[in-house]
Formats: structure tokens, sequence, C-alpha cells
């Protein structure tokens, strides 16, 4: 008997803390004839939107190191490796190993040529894609040109790039001297993405050296890599957009404002579903297929001159995804997106002037998502569709 008293307790409870929508069963007379109010769902369209361009942000830290060249973008890469100093070794070859993560452009077919160079002296190496120097590096005082080398495309394919052996002796001798390497990219409309020293496939060096007649093979692993981004703003087009469009990008970071208005949601409205909704605009060849499909949502209080002084409330971030053509709010999101944001609009807790959305990673590859904007046919605009029990009292 009292197995049976337990087990009934613990299905009540489970019953009783089950997430329902309150239009859903169990509840199906919750709101039948206005007894507690009106379900209602009703859509918010954007009144207005605009495009920053953020900041170059650190790069070492990254998954993935990006090199190539498409409209205006462009990336390239530092890469240093864990060299120790022995005056004694003679190499009889050096090789460098690099895994391929992904590729995309018009022009992604089987290789893609870069130019390999010797970085000849000291810098900052926590300004790797901050400071201007690395998207325009000085040969001759800067960097050592050493020769051309190709990369293969294939996902998963495996890149070797012969090293000339005075370029690691040297090192080897004076490791003060290892300033590191650099690729830049000598074709146009592809992008090669590869794996960077925190993924799985870190690059190596390895070098061949012999005793007596028996080859010997060591290995070395990187201390530091970094991808530089650049755009041309004169001359590229990758960024561009027109007047009924907005981007969201990434390497070259850039993020969209959109503004709504819910003052014409009832004062006694209890909202339980929110719902941002953007249409893609499919006419864009710029999607890196890596990074194409997830988003950050925040509410901005303030926004400011520099971004870093952007006041966020409340200081959460929702997450959104592209499936089928629209980019929208996860399901499990919908409610807190709700609760926590659009309810303390309406109520007056909240501040709001716009809404912020970026790429979840931001700084780890190549990217544009272009949508369509406020100024578009308003089937097609950014809207936030909202459900709410329009309460009598």
């Amino acid at each position: 008997m009292f197995i049976k008293i337990s087990s009934f307790i613990v299905i009540l409870m489970l019953y009783s803390c089950s997430n329902v929508e309150p239009n859903s069963a169990p509840n199906p007379l919750y709101g039948k004839e206005g007894r507690y109010g009106n379900f209602v769902q009703d859509t918010i369209y954007a009144q207005a939107d605009s495009v920053i361009r953020g900041k170059f942000l650190n790069t070492s830290l990254t998954a993935k190191l990006s090199l190539g060249e498409f409209d205006g973008l462009k990336a390239g890469f530092e890469i240093t490796y864990n060299i120790f100093k022995d005056t004694a070794l003679v190499v009889d070859s050096v090789y460098l190993k690099f895994n391929t993560a992904n590729s995309f452009g018009p022009n992604a077919n089987e290789t893609v040529t870069a130019m390999m160079y010797q970085i000849i002296d000291s810098i900052d190496t926590d300004s790797i894609n901050i400071k201007d120097i690395w998207r325009n590096p000085t040969e001759g005082a800067f960097l050592s040109e050493i020769n051309a080398v190709q990369f293969n495309l294939a996902d998963s394919a495996q890149t070797s790039v012969k090293l000339p052996n005075d370029v690691f002796e040297k090192w080897s001798e004076n490791n003060d001297k290892n300033f590191g390497l650099y690729f830049s990219p000598l074709e146009e409309d592809v992008v090669l993405e590869i794996n960077s020293r925190n993924s799985s496939f870190t690059p190596v060096l390895f070098y061949y050296t012999h005793i007596n007649d028996s080859v010997v093979i060591d290995t070395i692993f990187t201390r530091r890599d970094a991808t530089v981004f650049n755009y041309d703003d004169q001359n590229g087009q990758a960024l561009n957009f027109s007047p009924n469009q907005i981007i969201v990008s990434s390497g070259i970071g850039s993020r969209v404002l959109i503004k709504f208005d819910f003052s014409t949601v009832p004062k006694n409205a209890i909202i339980f579903s929110a719902d941002l909704v953007l249409t893609d605009d499919d006419t864009n060849p710029y999607e890196n297929p890596d990074n194409s499909t997830s988003f950050l949502l925040r509410a901005i209080e303030e926004v400011a001159a520099d971004e870093d002084d952007f006041v966020y409330n409340p200081t959460r971030t929702f997450s959104l995804r592209s499936d089928e053509g629209f980019t929208s709010i996860l399901g499990t999101h919908k409610s807190d997106f709700a609760t926590t944001v659009v309810q303390g609009i309406k109520n007056g807790v909240l501040t709001n002037k716009w809404f912020e959305l970026e790429f979840i990673n931001s700084i780890e590859s190549l990217s544009v998502k272009r949508f369509l904007g406020a100024k578009a046919d308003k089937t097609q605009s950014p809207k936030v569709i909202i459900k709410y029990l329009n309460a009598q009292n």
C-alpha cells in the first residue's frame, strides 16, 4: 500500500511540474470563453535597423586558421613553432604539416597557392589581428619572402610544405630569432580553413636527420598561431548591401541592430512566447558553409560610440539558428526571451533601444550572412512573433 501511495505522489509531482503552454492540454478550458482572458498571437514588425562594423580582435585562441581572398575579404595566418636551441643539429629536410578543415568560394577547386614568408622582426604577439601592421606588413622590414606553396582544399586533406633547411637551422642555433612564419594568399575567390593548434589536428613541423645509415624523424608542435583578417573597403563587394538588406559577418566582424516598438501590446498581456524571425537573403555567395547558421541575440539599453561601452540589459544572450530560409530563436529560448526581455520591456522594467544580432563565432572564419531588413516588404522584414494571454484582470 505504501508503495502505491508513493508512486501516486511521484506521478502527481511530475505532472504538476510539467512545462505546458496554458492553451494546451491538460488545460483545455483555461481560456475558454474568456474565463481568464483571451490567448493572442501578434506580430511586431521592425521599425529600423543598422549595421555596424566591429573591432578587430585577437584570434590566437580559435580552432581554425584562414587563408584566402574573396571579393574584398582577405585572410592570412601567422604560425610559430616551439623550436629548442640545438647548435649541433644538422637536418636533411624540414616539412610543415597542415590539415584542411573547410574551403569555399567559386575558385575552390583542388589547391590554392600562397606565399610563405619568414617574420624577421620581433612584434607584440598579443596584437596579432588587432594592430594594423599585421594587415599591411612591410616586406623587407617585417617579412622576408621564402617561396610560394600550395595547400590542398579537400576536406580533411593533409598538406606538406617544405621549409628551407637554413631557416630551421638558424632557429635552432638562435631561437631568439624565431619570430615565426606568415602565409598570405596569392589567389582570389577561394578561402581555405585549416585546423589550428587549438584543434584536434594541430599543425606540426617535422624534420629528418640521420645517424650513420639510420633516418631519424622528430616532430615539433606550434607555440602560437593566429589568423589575420582584412577587407578592401574601396574595391570589395562582399560586405555591400542594399537599403532593404542587413548583414552579419565574421572575421571582418559586422553585426546588426534592429528596433521594435511593443507599445501596441495590451498592458494586461502575460507574454509566454516570443520569437525574433528574419528572412534569409539567398542572393549571397559569401556564406561560409561552416559558419552560416548560428547567431546570438542581445537586448541593448544604451548604444555608445565605442562598442565596449554598450549597455546590455538583461545581460543575457539568446541563440538563433537558420533553417530553410529563415533565422529564428531556438525553441527553448523563446519562453525565456518572452518572460525575461519582452515582458520586462512591456512592464517598463527594462529600457530597450535595440536588439543586437551577431554570429556566435565572430572571429574564427570569414563569412557573411544577408537578411532582408526593416525596409523590405513586411512579409519578409524582421519581426517578433509573440504569444500572450490578454488577461481580464
